[in-house]
């Protein structure tokens, strides 16, 4: 039947046979509903099996039923409207549905369907019984009815995707792909979806394909596995929800830009070459993220990231969230240039491993510089916090940093602004500069070929552990309290301990078997600053090749030590220095407002140098020797000399 206009009514049977049907013209009008009588074993236009009709503008409207072997709705260069109609075919039947302008698909049930237009709207129920459904909109696909291909592909290819009226989509064993070159997509009309796979160009998948993807809303999407994947564009999911069972694998690319949205999985993977959190990964297994080796991975404000183990991969890290494992290690690794990594820590933001045993690990694959000296951000573990810098840089300083420190590097700042420090060991091709707020442990050895500097809080301490060693060219210790029970050695320099308590008051507890060194230079305490000095263990080695000075002021000098090796000077009111051990003790500049005493091992000499000055009220050796080099001074009202033996 062949005309401008064609109208079939008071539903009369038509039957064709092997030729077909074929309804056609300029422009059709029919209603589904008078076609019920149909029957035919093929039908044909133009010599394609069809079923349907063709001309410029075709409208089926209707509730009636098209049956047939295979099915083509086809028109020219109008639009083609499906409203209301309902198509069902056999299962093994093909239902093609085209239009060069735009196409309704009306509700259509068939063994496989594909529909394609400039204009492609799904206004009823797409259902196909294990085929594959494909759509494709070469310029819009809208999708506002259901999807379903339980045993197949669902295939949605456009430049701009909208799904609306939370329609149910069901795909099968391969799943449902999204994309085009934009899409837009509302996530909460995507609560319906379910799947067991999901696939975009044969990769497991859960989302949305194109070189633009927008992703919004709070929906969720369930299915097995997951991945958001675009081409050269950005990816966008800013709101979005997504949720997998907890066995099923999240991940997400892109080749652009790529913004996560909340993700709830078992294992979720994410890479793009500049990578930004922006909602909640929370994963039973393992997190990996990924950058470019030029890119970054950005944490945004008030997200979190947390999963049983998590692996961050970038060479740079900006952090304004909360990144948790919470059963295994937090591992950051650079993948650029020379293995450099930069971490930047924004004010609340934390990176924690804090299931027992566990460590926050920077660059532990692949040693490289490593900057993070914000000075905000908490870093925590309940083992270990490393950094690998290798002969590289390594400059950190955070809030805080809890769990024992280790760090290899050249040279090594590690520093924060509250809490205590514990450290393990830390090795430095340079200089050290360790410095806290709270108090510093040291309980692995400190090796440098450079300068090291260790700085507790004002009201802390500094405790070196006992079968540990500290060295350096030079050492320096800034703190009120110092507890020594290692060997504390500044190699080529001078050894400094400084109180940087309230007037500079310094305590020093020296364990038995510690010692305190600086073969080729002074010991010097509070030089820097007057303060009282007190050391009453009576244990505890002191070392120089050269002078050990204790600086008091006008406050007290109390020290009862092992032994003291080197020219002793000191000022203090009241200066008492007294040792144990079997060796000499020899006297340099000494100066105090109150008496002065001196006390030797009894089979051992006390010597006053040559052009050594000891000023005090009244000075008192108690020594079976007291040697007196020339030029030897003293400045006393009072100068006695108790001594057994020789006086020279």
């Amino acid at each position: 039947m062949i005309s401008p206009t064609i109208t079939i009514t008071g539903a009369p049977a038509i039957t064709a046979g092997q030729v077909g049907l074929a309804l056609s013209g300029a422009n059709g009008s029919f209603d589904a509903s008078t076609l019920t009588g149909i029957t035919t074993t093929n039908l044909y236009l133009g010599g394609v099996p069809f079923l349907g009709y063709g001309g410029s503008n075709v409208t089926l409207t209707g509730t009636g039923n098209l049956s047939g072997v295979s099915g083509l709705f086809q028109v020219g260069a109008g639009t083609y409207t499906a409203t209301g109609s309902s198509v069902t075919l056999p299962g093994t039947a093909t239902a093609n549905l085209s239009a060069t302008a735009n196409l309704n698909t009306g509700s259509v049930t068939a063994g496989t369907i594909s529909a394609s237009a400039t204009n492609l709207t799904v206004d009823g129920s797409l259902i196909t019984t294990g085929g594959v459904i494909t759509l494709n909109g070469s310029s819009t696909v809208a999708i506002g009815g259901a999807l379903s291909a339980p045993g197949a592909t669902l295939s949605v290819i456009s430049p701009t995707i909208t799904i609306t009226g939370a329609p149910t989509i069901t795909a099968g064993q391969v799943g449902l792909a999204l994309s085009g070159a934009n899409g837009s997509f509302d996530a909460s009309t995507l609560t319906g979806i379910t799947t067991t796979n999901l696939y975009l160009g044969g990769v497991p998948f859960l989302g949305y394909g194109g070189s633009n993807v927008t992703l919004t809303g709070t929906g969720n999407l369930s299915g097995v596995s997951g991945l958001f994947q675009v081409g050269a564009g950005t990816y966008t999911a800013t709101g979005s929800s997504v949720t997998l069972p907890g066995t099923a694998t999240a991940n997400l690319s892109a080749t652009a830009n790529l913004n996560t949205g909340s993700v709830t999985a078992g294992t979720i993977s994410a890479s793009s070459p500049n990578l930004t959190v922006d909602g909640t990964l929370t994963a039973t297994s393992g997190i990996g993220l990924t950058s470019a080796p030029t890119g970054s991975v950005n944490v945004s404000v008030g997200n979190t990231i947390f999963g049983s183990t998590i692996g961050i991969t970038t060479p740079t890290l900006n952090n304004d969230g909360i990144v948790t494992a919470n059963a295994g290690n937090l591992a950051i690794q650079s993948n650029g240039a020379g293995g450099a990594l930069i971490v930047n820590l924004s004010a609340g933001s934390q990176l924690n491993a804090n299931s027992a045993g566990t460590n926050v690990t920077f660059n532990a694959i692949t040693a490289g510089a490593i900057t993070g000296n914000s000075g905000n951000g908490k870093i925590s573990a309940s083992n270990v916090v490393d950094f690998n810098g290798g002969s590289n840089a390594v400059d950190i300083s955070a809030q805080t940093i809890t769990g024992t420190i280790s760090a290899t590097g050249s040279p090594i700042t590690i520093s924060s602004s509250a809490g205590n420090l514990a450290f393990a060991a830390v090795t430095s091709g340079s200089a050290t500069t360790l410095a806290g707020a709270g108090n510093i442990a040291l309980n692995g050895n400190v090796a440098s070929t450079g300068a090291v500097v260790v700085t507790s809080g004002s009201s802390s301490s500094v405790d070196v552990a006992g079968g540990t060693t500290v060295s350096g060219s030079s050492v320096t210790i800034n703190t009120p309290v110092l507890n020594n029970n290692a060997t504390i050695t500044a190699s080529l320099g001078d050894l400094d301990i400084e109180s940087n308590g309230p007037a500079n008051s310094l305590s020093l507890n020296l364990g038995a078997g510690s010692l305190l060194a600086a073969p080729a230079g002074n010991v010097n305490f509070n030089t820097g600053g007057a303060g009282s000095i007190v050391a009453l263990s009576g244990s505890g080695d002191i070392t120089a090749g050269n002078i050990v000075t204790f600086n008091g002021g006008a406050n007290a000098v109390n020290v009862s030590i092992n032994s003291l090796t080197g020219i002793l000077n000191g000022v203090g009111s009241p200066l008492t220095v007294n040792t144990s051990a079997a060796i000499n003790l020899s006297l340099g500049s000494l100066s105090s407002l109150t008496p002065l005493s001196f006390v030797s091992d009894p089979a051992r000499a006390i010597i006053v140098l040559a052009s050594s000055t000891i000023s005090a009220p009244s000075i008192t050796f108690t020594t079976p020797t007291l040697v007196l080099q020339s030029n030897a001074g003293f400045n006393s009202t009072a100068d006695s000399a108790d001594a057994t033996g020789h006086v020279h």
